[in-house]
């Protein structure tokens, strides 16, 4: 019926269009966002049938939210109506699903889809591409956006577009926390809004550990979590914890800048084996002598009479140095 009519995108509305639509409703959701978003366009037109639909506008509105339904014509409905201050408890838990959408606007016409990854999250977005539009989320500055033809091939930063907020997602996140605090999303807007780490607060920590256990979030920018957490521990002093967390990161996600600092802290709580793994990987050259020395004792003590290259090349440098005991000697 709406289709018949062939009025462009926001005409005026007739009346006798709403009177069906009220009285006889076989209408698809699309089609019903359509004819609310005319409404809502023209309602300095016609402020009668506004008000008369106002409600069943904002129920339907709620609907949409609680299925995380986004379009042209349902931006348009919660532009209207959609409020931080009036949100419904109904429907607040699913905000979190339309807040980071972002409508992707492409010309290209050799473009068929678009490929969205984010250096915090496993999983990636492929969304096909319809009439030059997609509807992608965009949950931080990371977000690598990759465009692919109908013949597989992909194109990074040569093909221009824009992108287009659906709703402010600042204005909603305090609802999203209260309401689905333990969503991906969320967990990682909180870890994210903390800066840098001072390594005193409690709730620094609580959302580091947030970020390590949650299963969306990329196993790389976990480890960066892991270092947040291990920093926190050795600041306030606590060996246990410390050396759980010391035991569940991976040193190949160290780098030369902190990898001193974490091999000391191993040789402090004496996870030799672990390490000596990271003193293969990234040298020795920087650490304390004093780590060294109990680095190479205890390799020494447990190699049983075989000495590996790196376990001997610390030995010839503490002797170097002059610092030796008869085992090491």
């Amino acid at each position: 019926f709406v289709k018949s009519m062939n009025f462009s995108r926001y005409d005026l509305i007739p009346q006798s269009v709403l009177m069906y639509l009220n009285y006889k409703n076989t209408l698809s959701e699309n089609e019903l966002a359509y004819l609310y978003a005319n409404v809502i366009y023209n309602q300095a037109q016609h402020k009668k049938v506004y008000h008369e639909y106002c409600t069943t506008m904002q129920d339907f509105m709620e609907s949409m939210i609680m299925k995380g339904k986004v379009s042209d014509d349902l931006t348009v409905i919660y532009d209207e109506f959609l409020d931080p201050d009036t949100v419904s408890p109904l429907y607040a838990a699913k905000l979190i699903n339309i807040i980071f959408r972002r409508k992707l606007v492409c010309f290209n016409k050799g473009v068929r889809a678009v490929i969205v990854t984010h250096q915090e999250l496993e999983e990636v977005q492929r969304v096909p591409i319809v009439n030059g539009e997609a509807y992608v989320e965009i949950l931080s500055n990371t977000a690598s956006i990759i465009f692919e033809d109908g013949e597989g091939n992909r194109y990074a930063g040569s093909i221009p577009y824009r992108l287009e907020r659906i709703v402010d997602e600042k204005a909603y996140m305090r609802i999203c926390c209260q309401y689905s605090p333990r969503d991906y999303r969320v967990l990682l807007h909180n870890y994210e809004a903390l800066g840098d780490f001072t390594y005193k607060r409690a709730v620094e920590v609580n959302a580091a550990r947030d970020i390590v256990n949650c299963e969306q979030i990329s196993y790389d920018y976990k480890q960066q979590a892991y270092l947040n957490i291990i920093e926190y521990y050795h600041e306030n002093l606590d060996a246990d914890v410390l050396a759980k967390y010391l035991g569940k990161f991976d040193i190949e996600y160290l780098n030369h800048a902190n990898a001193r600092t974490i091999i000391a802290y191993l040789v402090d709580m004496n996870m030799f084996d672990k390490a000596f793994q990271a003193v293969k990987l990234y040298g020795f050259d920087e650490i304390d002598s004093e780590e060294l020395f109990s680095l190479a004792d205890y390799g020494v003590a447990d190699s049983n009479g075989f000495l590996n290259e790196d376990l001997m090349a610390i030995c010839v440098h503490l002797y170097k140095m002059g610092k030796v005991n008869e085992r090491i000697l």
